[in-house]
């Protein structure tokens, strides 16, 4: 049985996914000769682009296994991308241009992935899960089934 729990898990593993391909369809795609250039004197452009490929690949299956301190580092640095990308957005506008569509659409797939990945990273407790009633809506202290009209007239307070 899937519980709610390894569903946000599964659901933060596929929006991370889906977010990580459209980061590095984004950097392949704006790839110029003015980008390869080698980084602090040795490391290689292309080292970044190996690297990214391998996060794309490795993160989102640990993040399926539920691991929650990963989904609370990623959701930081993702919903920090998206602040980043919505305020470049805010700045094309105001420039009198048109936003970026690449931007755009890379905007809310990042928002999205941040709230899957909080989702997942701080489950609700098991209480706010279960209702203030328990498991099965009976509250055992009022003696009460969970509903406000159960619909049996015999069990009526009513004096005929």
């Amino acid at each position: 049985m899937l519980t709610s729990s390894s569903l946000r898990d599964r659901q933060a593993a596929v929006g991370y996914a889906i977010y990580g391909v459209v980061y590095f369809s984004g950097a392949v795609l704006r790839l110029t000769d003015a980008r390869k250039v080698d980084v602090g004197g040795g490391v290689p452009w292309w080292a970044f682009y190996v690297v990214g490929a391998l996060l794309v690949v490795s993160l989102p299956p640990l993040i399926w296994t539920g691991r929650r301190w990963l989904c609370r580092l990623l959701a930081l640095g993702v919903g920090g991308k998206a602040l980043a990308l919505s305020w470049r957005l805010g700045r094309q506008v105001s420039d009198a241009g048109g936003p970026d569509l690449y931007n755009a659409f890379f905007l809310v797939v990042a928002a999205t992935a941040a709230v899957l990945l909080v989702r997942a990273g701080f489950p609700p407790s098991a209480s706010a899960e279960q209702g203030p009633s328990g498991e099965d809506g009976n509250d055992p202290a009022d003696g009460t089934n969970g509903f406000e009209d159960s619909g049996n007239a015999s069990e009526s307070n009513d004096i005929a």
